[in-house]
């Protein structure tokens, strides 16, 4: 049976390598010892986010690592950040700063490059990139919407339910709180969804 994975799970994969923990040795476990994935682009374009988002609280921490005086957030590349992402990176600067900043910066340098190798070496592995963005469907997007409250959420399972049309049926494979069991079940019995082929959910949060 096919996978089509939620994005969430290759970004704790990815994260894996470097930060460890239960979640994220679920999901590489699961990838290493499975195949025949198939991932979305939109999935694929909030990998490429989370790298660059992380990159930017990195050189942002360093900025301050070498200028006291800087403030976190003030240069224009963290226009991609949001609040919470702001003070996460002031609380990794708080945790840091007594470090050296040269070991640091190399320490960060490695991690995104890492991150990025190991990216572009499971995409060698992925079996099908599927449903561009420009073709999720914007009415069936909406229509999820109603019952799932994060937007990306919905084009992802969106995405999920267009590729599942034309194949058998595969897994949707999720480590979101969003795709729990029981949500995913009342979306799957919704009457204007009845046209639609649902893919079984395999959801690491919940074994």
């Amino acid at each position: 049976m096919d996978s089509f994975f939620d994005s969430c799970i290759v970004i704790h994969y990815l994260e894996s390598f470097m930060h460890n923990n239960e979640l994220r040795r679920k999901c590489r476990g699961y990838i290493e010892n499975n195949k025949d994935f198939l991932l979305c682009f939109y999935a694929l374009k909030e990998i490429h986010g989370f790298i660059n988002k992380k990159e930017v609280q990195y050189n942002e921490v360093i900025k301050k690592l070498k200028n006291a005086s800087y403030r976190i957030g003030t240069d224009k590349e963290t226009n991609i950040l949001n609040k919470d992402e702001i003070i996460f990176t002031e609380d990794l600067f708080e945790n840091i700063k007594n470090e050296d900043e040269k070991a640091v910066s190399h320490k960060f340098e490695e991690e995104i490059s890492a991150t990025r190798l190991n990216l572009r070496i499971l995409l060698k592995r992925i079996k099908e990139l599927v449903i561009k963005e420009d073709e999720i469907d914007k009415s069936l997007t909406n229509l999820i919407h109603e019952f799932l409250g994060k937007y990306a959420d919905c084009k992802i399972l969106a995405s999920a339910l267009q590729a599942q049309k034309d194949r058998d049926i595969f897994l949707l494979v999720s480590a979101d709180k969003h795709f729990n069991p029981n949500e995913y079940a009342f979306i799957e019995s919704e009457p204007r969804l009845r046209d639609y082929k649902f893919p079984k959910l395999k959801n690491l949060l919940y074994g």
